[in-house]
């Protein structure tokens, strides 16, 4: 039997946006705990351009390219059935 394959895409580390971690970790342990029999799950944390993060307004442009420009680069061939953005 084939298992549909599962990504999660998770957001920057850069972010520090814990709630998201958090819902993205019990998740990703949810599924291997109770679907890893029909799914195979597997995670992508994208990296920010440098300099990326929310302190500045400088940073703050580079993560918000990271975000819309990078992010999407970085994700194009994802060969997964299903993709979840978790961000």
């Amino acid at each position: 039997m084939n298992r549909t394959k599962v990504k999660l895409f998770r957001g920057f580390a850069e972010d520090h946006r814990t709630s998201m971690d958090i819902y993205s970790d019990a998740l990703a342990k949810a599924l291997h705990r109770w679907v890893s029999d029909r799914l195979e799950v597997s995670e992508y944390r994208p990296k920010a351009f440098r300099g990326a993060s929310n302190a500045d307004h400088q940073s703050n442009l580079q993560m918000r390219l990271s975000r819309y420009i990078g992010y999407p680069w970085q994700v194009v061939g994802s060969n997964a059935n299903i993709n979840h953005i978790v961000e």
